[in-house]
This record gives structure tokens, sequence and C-alpha cells, in this order.
């Protein structure tokens, strides 16, 4: 008995830590958000990825228009 106690405890514990965490309280919003991460994660990259690409087209284009002015 005291086995399913300790383990109701960690259990309780563990779930006080998620929802400190992710600000969510119920259990359905704490497991959506976990199914979404990775794919919120990759788009996030995906930002990342065509920021950079449009960063330095920038660069490269003002180093061409600086080239013409020198």
């Amino acid at each position: 008995m005291d086995s399913e106690i300790e383990k109701s405890l960690g259990i309780e514990e563990a779930f006080k830590k998620i929802r400190n965490a992710t600000g969510l309280t119920d259990v359905q919003g704490i497991v959506m958000k976990f199914l979404t991460w990775e794919s919120t994660y990759s788009k996030l990259l995906m930002v990342v990825s065509d920021y950079e690409k449009k960063i330095d087209s920038l660069k490269t284009e003002h180093d061409k228009g600086r080239d013409i002015l020198h």
C-alpha cells in the first residue's frame, strides 16, 4: 500500500512540475502541448532558415551596392 501512495505522490509531483513549466492546468492541454511540440519546433526551424536566407540575400545586395559606389 505504501508503494502505491509513493507512486501516486510521485506522479502528482511530476504533474505539478509540468503544470508550472507549461502554464497549463488540464491534462488534455498538457498532452496536446507535448504532441504538437515537435511540429512547432520544426516550423520554427524553417522560419529561422528562411530568415537566414533573406539575411544572406540582403547582405549580398548590400555588398553589390557598396561595390558600385566605390
